[in-house]
């Protein structure tokens, strides 16, 4: 049976502008300056994903939650874990990064928590969440800093640090 908060019912939004966001942050952090990863990961920084149409940005950045889970998920599930045990870990390494992030409001880990979560059984992280309301400003550095640990956590596995940007601008030059 099909949810009307199924990942196919929802557009994918300016997944373009987020990744390019997200190089961007994966890049400083890959260039070895100590300062700067600092500043970015634990020191924190206003969110970039607070673009020209918010609304499609935010779309943009559920699209790219969705996409590395689902990956993740499948290559924890490729090495042995059940889905439950999978989506345990992606939501477990997540979360513990995000708490030791000054940036990251303690009360928008939960919300991150759910992102995953909704993801990780097919569901639209933006339909997900447009259920408790609309997306406020202030969960943007919660939102970028999960999408960092994601997109990190996808090049760790992948043993290959542009996997997680290769992956989706592969897709979306296909697209066009």
């Amino acid at each position: 049976m099909s949810s009307p908060l199924s990942a196919g019912s929802s557009g994918i939004g300016d997944v373009d502008t987020v990744l390019g966001i997200l190089d961007q942050h994966l890049r400083m952090i890959r260039s070895g300056d100590p300062a700067s990863a600092r500043t970015l990961l634990i020191d924190g920084r206003p969110a970039q994903l607070d673009g020209a149409d918010f609304d499609q940005v935010i779309v943009g950045a559920g699209t790219l939650v969705y996409v590395y889970v689902d990956w993740l998920r499948q290559a924890y599930e490729h090495q042995g874990d059940g889905s439950a045990e999978a989506l345990g870990s992606v939501v477990g390494y997540v979360v513990d990064g995000l708490h030791v992030m000054n940036a990251v409001d303690d009360a928008a880990i939960p919300t991150m928590a759910g992102l995953i979560v909704a993801a990780g059984v097919g569901l639209s992280p933006n339909l997900w969440r447009a259920q408790y309301g609309p997306w406020m400003r202030a969960e943007m550095n919660a939102v970028e800093a999960t999408l960092l640990l994601l997109a990190g956590h996808v090049n760790e596995i992948a043993q290959d640090d542009d996997q997680a940007i290769r992956m989706v601008a592969d897709v979306l030059a296909a697209e066009l």
